[in-house]
């Protein structure tokens, strides 16, 4: 299947990305994660680049809320596929997960 479909993530937590993308690469086979490096002299931080097919996506998209579950109150991850950002909390999986779906179910992709 093509990797078509990207969606880029941040923490709020910053030290939690290396965690984000271990979750992602053992969770969900055939999603590609990749770590793009932020510029520290403009404020940026580093984010994550996930790569798959429009079932992969959903899939990864998923899995987010194991991976918000799990850690400590209150981290978010910030999703923005195609310049539209949605923030996912612990306390908002049931409205934006759907959502998510939808948006790539529609077609978006990079």
């Amino acid at each position: 299947m093509p990797l078509d479909k990207r969606a880029d993530l941040a923490v709020s937590d910053y030290s939690q990305l290396g965690a984000l993308r271990e979750f992602l690469g053992w969770a969900v086979p055939g999603v590609r994660v990749l770590l793009i490096p932020g510029r520290a002299g403009r404020g940026e931080q580093s984010i994550l680049a996930l790569l798959a097919s429009n079932a992969g996506m959903v899939s990864a998209v998923r899995q987010l809320p194991e991976f918000l579950m799990s850690r400590r109150p209150p981290l978010s991850i910030t999703i923005t596929v195609r310049g539209t950002a949605i923030e996912l909390t612990a306390t908002n999986v049931d409205d934006v997960i759907p959502a998510l779906e939808r948006a790539l179910d529609l077609g978006l992709s990079t």
